[in-house]
């Protein structure tokens, strides 16, 4: 769909934490990369092609530092939110947490 479309957000109930949408990627070994993207239906698009991914429940601004940290600095991690302000100002962030996590494990 054409973000420009529409008026209507999804929203989450006041005080509802954001969830990382598949936990199990991170326990895999095996999985060398990495997709974050921004939604649960672009991380279920990804699985059905074979692609792992991971997502936030709750939007391109919610992903969570101590999330990064569990990604495993010897990963190839790719960033892909949605081609709207929100996924640009949401990737990077994610690269910025990133890049930090990096750094300091190095």
């Amino acid at each position: 769909m054409d973000p420009a479309f529409g008026n209507d957000k999804i929203t989450y109930p006041k005080g509802a934490e954001a969830q990382l949408y598949d936990w199990e990627n991170l326990t895999k070994p095996n999985i060398t990369q990495l997709v974050i993207c921004e939604g649960e239906l672009d991380r279920l698009l990804l699985l059905s092609k074979g692609v792992p991914a991971i997502t936030s429940t709750h939007g391109a601004m919610t992903f969570k530092e101590e999330w990064v940290e569990k990604l495993g600095k010897s990963r190839k991690i790719y960033i892909c939110f949605d081609n709207d302000e929100a996924g640009k100002k949401g990737s990077e962030r994610v690269a910025k947490m990133w890049k930090m996590v990096v750094v300091r494990h190095t």
